[in-house]
């Protein structure tokens, strides 16, 4: 049987009127994780939302953007998931600006157990999402 899940709004692909800072929302199924509601969602996995902003705008040579860094910490799993802003910050208007491709890390330095920094390092996630523009 055929049914809808939900409400059905319009999803534009655009990377329109956004702009630095802007309220951003990641959706994905981070280390495989789902959010199982049941009946309500006909037992149809639902993705994880976090939300972050937009920190940059890199820009093309045609000043068309390229890609975002979001500050957002991202997980193994968001990868290939749709970067949503809401146009002028209303939930009825949400549109698809980018897709998420990775993020950024850090190299830190092991400090032992009497506070002396060694030699050895270890990757630190840098909490910067980077997503490619849906153009």
């Amino acid at each position: 049987m055929d049914f809808q899940l939900s409400v059905s709004h319009a999803l534009p692909a655009t990377t329109n009127e956004i702009f630095l800072s802007q309220d951003a929302y990641i959706v994905g199924f981070p280390f495989g994780m789902e959010i199982t509601v049941g009946k309500e969602t006909a037992d149809f996995p639902v993705p994880l939302v976090k939300k972050g902003i937009i920190s940059a705008l890199f820009l093309s040579s045609s000043d068309n953007v390229k890609y975002f860094l979001v500050d957002a910490y991202n997980n193994p799993g968001f990868s290939g998931g749709p970067l949503i802003c809401l146009k002028n910050n209303n939930p009825m208007h949400p549109q698809v600006i980018g897709v998420i491709s990775s993020y950024r890390f850090e190299w830190k330095s092991v400090i032992d157990k009497n506070g002396k920094v060694t030699d050895l390092k270890y990757q630190s996630h840098a909490n910067l999402t980077v997503a490619h523009a849906i153009s």
